[in-house]
């Protein structure tokens, strides 16, 4: 279940709406929307993944770090480490700045865990300059001009040039986080590739016809 990533093709990016033909993003598992931890892997990687910064202490907190080692070990079969020791990795923004007590810097520690060992370039070049509501708590989703302007660019990690970026994040719902961030990397480097690499997509199950239709 967890030995390729996955294309988001023709045929499933208009569950991904902010997206265009010339984006080029990949995904590990199908998160299916609306179903609890229990129906799938995917949703049970995922919500523990996603655990909030306020459930450490509690028992459930050993299954957030498990999932992270879980993952970054799937995506490093994937990716393999003469891959990595080539591109530039950067994690995109989770909706917490960094100054807030409940940030939640996942997406780092996985990267950090997966490149262990590896001669990576990981960089934290965009983050946010407040804290923002999170996306799936919001009745609209933000566009990304909306986000841009919640984005701060981090000056000093600017100075190496890159050439193939690949972007992370946990999941994939409307696109307009990678977009955000991918129009922000080529206005710095416009030369470079950038890649988005989620460990899931969001699948919506259509409930009257009983099928999934953001299945394989």
């Amino acid at each position: 279940m967890c030995n390729r990533l996955r294309k988001i093709d023709e045929l499933i990016r208009s569950d991904h709406y902010y997206l265009e033909a010339e984006d080029e993003c990949y995904y590990l598992l199908e998160y299916t929307a609306g179903k609890g931890f229990e129906y799938s892997k995917a949703n049970s990687i995922i919500t523990n993944f996603k655990k909030k910064m306020n459930r450490q202490g509690m028992p459930d907190w050993k299954y957030k770090a498990k999932s992270i080692r879980e993952v970054s070990g799937y995506l490093l079969g994937v990716l393999g480490t003469d891959y990595l020791s080539q591109v530039t990795l950067m994690p995109i923004p989770p909706s917490k700045a960094k100054s807030d007590p409940n940030y939640d810097d996942r997406m780092l520690q996985m990267l950090n865990q997966m490149c262990q060992g590896v001669n990576t370039d990981i960089r934290e070049l965009i983050t946010l300059k407040q804290t923002i509501q999170a996306s799936h708590e919001r009745a609209d989703r933000p566009s990304p001009d909306e986000l841009i302007d919640c984005f701060q660019i981090d000056d000093s990690l600017c100075h190496t040039p890159v050439n193939t970026i690949l972007l992370f994040d946990d999941m994939i719902t409307t696109g307009s986080h990678f977009k955000a961030c991918k129009r922000m990397i080529l206005d710095l480097f416009p030369e470079a590739s950038v890649y988005g690499i989620f460990i899931a997509r969001r699948s919506i199950e259509d409930d009257f016809f009983g099928i999934n239709i953001g299945g394989d």
